[in-house]
């Protein structure tokens, strides 16, 4: 099973060790990081895999640090594909949707393969699951649109 954490590490050197080894000391596997200092200098998003027993106790741990306690920050990131021609400004319309519900993007790759198409790859920070809902449904009409995590 995986779990992401949405951390607010403290502006200190080691604040993200202390993160590694209270999952780590649980056996658990961190599987994808990501932090981006444009969005918030504090947000790291931490994907761990293991036992549903062990998150919890991880989720504990991290709680007990202080890493988890800021409610401002509460939500997850939802990793989606976006299928775009490979044309001029066809990932306006996405981008423009993704403003109009104030989603912020975690994470993005996309790179031409000359099948006229482009996979863009988006972590989206999203708290209300409801709009995401609704969201989905919009970006579909734009375009083929996976949920990738």
């Amino acid at each position: 099973m995986k779990k992401t954490f949405t951390t607010v590490m403290p502006d200190r050197i080691g604040a993200f060790l202390e993160a590694n080894l209270c999952v780590t000391e649980l056996g658990l596997n961190i599987t994808r990081v990501s932090y981006n200092k444009a969005v918030d200098m504090h947000m790291l998003f931490i994907e761990v895999e293991g036992s549903e027993d062990m998150l919890a106790l991880a989720q504990k741990k991290l709680t007990d640090l202080g890493y988890l306690s800021d409610d401002r920050y509460l939500g997850s990131v939802l990793l989606l594909e976006f299928r775009l021609r490979d044309e001029p400004g066809t990932l306006r319309p996405v981008l423009e949707l993704i403003r109009k519900y104030e989603l912020n993007i975690s994470f993005i790759s996309s790179a031409a393969d000359g099948s006229g198409y482009q996979a863009f790859k988006m972590g989206l920070f999203v708290e209300n699951g409801r709009e995401v809902s609704d969201f989905m449904h919009n970006a579909a009409l734009l375009c083929p649109v996976r949920i990738i995590d």
